[in-house]
């Protein structure tokens, strides 16, 4: 029998809730502990040490894991579409570009769960880099494939939303990236988990962590999108073909004709 899976709409939503959920809980963790200050931690910070990294670890590497599988689907739908719509080049092209920058974002979020950045500093800091930076493009190249591809599919209000989306969330990573580097350079501290405002480079400190919190509020955002047009897909369970049945009868033919020469 062969299991179709026709609401595939819903996990794009449960992409949306499950970041805020992770942070949420990482955040209280942290802050019951004290690991962290109450007023803009940055979003790394909330799971930097035990216990709460050992929630913030998991639950990313399994939201890093939906994301994957939400980027896979939706560029396996935009290749059956460009099959039956017969899209220009470009926009194949660009949907390859969009998976390999997707799933290296997602692989940046895992990095980001799992070194933490009073560890291996600086693995933690490439997989942000890949989860923003790559994400971001990701964003982007997807909303010029919207717009290619209407009205033949997809919506204008979508599409709008995506343009709008997209925008914000690279200033907002650029605004990231920049502030974070000047109050990094400035802090006198030693703890920047702890990080107050009777530290060198507090005001900046603070800008960059709006900023984070801002760009993956608009990332997830940017996810649940994908459920409009997700609402007319069906995923049907793979096929599992054995390719050495062949080989294993002509072993037996084999062996039954040694035993009757005996």
């Amino acid at each position: 029998m062969v299991v179709m899976y026709t609401k595939v709409y819903i996990l794009p939503i449960v992409v949306f809730i499950w970041f805020p959920i992770t942070f949420l809980v990482t955040y209280l963790i942290a802050l019951q502990a004290k690991d962290i200050v109450a007023f803009m931690p940055y979003v790394s910070d909330t799971g930097t040490y035990s216990p709460e990294s050992c929630v913030f670890g998991q639950m990313l590497n399994t939201g890093s894991i939906l994301i994957g599988v939400v980027i896979y689907i939706r560029y396996r739908q935009l290749q059956e579409q460009s099959n039956y719509f017969h899209f220009v080049s470009s926009v194949k092209t660009l949907n390859r570009h969009c998976l390999w920058l997707g799933i290296s974002a997602t692989f940046g979020v895992s990095l980001v769960g799992n070194f933490q950045e009073t560890n291996i500093f600086t693995v933690h800091m490439l997989g942000a880099a890949m989860a923003f930076g790559l994400g971001t493009v990701y964003q982007i190249l997807q909303t010029l494939i919207s717009i290619r591809i209407y009205p033949k599919v997809g919506s204008k209000n979508v599409n709008y939303y995506r343009i709008a989306i997209s925008g914000c969330c690279f200033i907002s990573c650029i605004i990231t990236l920049i502030f974070a580097g000047i109050s990094l350079l400035a802090f006198d501290g030693e703890d920047i988990t702890k990080w107050t405002s009777n530290y060198a480079g507090y005001k900046e400190h603070v800008v960059s962590a709006i900023a984070e919190w801002i760009t993956i509020t608009l990332t997830m955002g940017f996810i649940c999108t994908f459920t409009h047009e997700f609402r007319n897909l069906i995923i049907y369970e793979p096929e599992i073909e054995h390719t050495y049945e062949e080989s294993i009868h002509q072993s037996d033919i084999n062996n039954t004709s040694s035993i009757d020469r005996y």
